[in-house]
């Protein structure tokens, strides 16, 4: 995967992981191994958000059209 994140991409799969990781850290209760599992976590859910923001966030045409307002830096690619 030689891809490149666009900005929306990017900030979609930042809230993702935070998301992710702010459940995991405020539900699951304290335990030996939490802290190596919170690194699996976030690997994981790093992982997810890239491949949920690339298939949902496809380009910059989508992100316009979803805001639905003319955007200059959006419409000069």
């Amino acid at each position: 995967m030689n891809k490149k994140l666009n900005g929306p991409q990017a900030l979609f799969t930042f809230i993702f992981v935070l998301f992710v990781l702010s459940i995991y850290s405020f539900i699951i209760p304290e335990f030996k191994y939490k802290s190596i599992i919170f690194i699996l976590v976030c690997g994981v859910s790093a992982l997810v958000g890239v491949i949920l923001a690339t298939s949902i966030i496809k380009d910059k045409e989508f992100i316009s059209n979803w805001l639905g307002k003319d955007i200059p830096d959006l419409k000069n690619k």
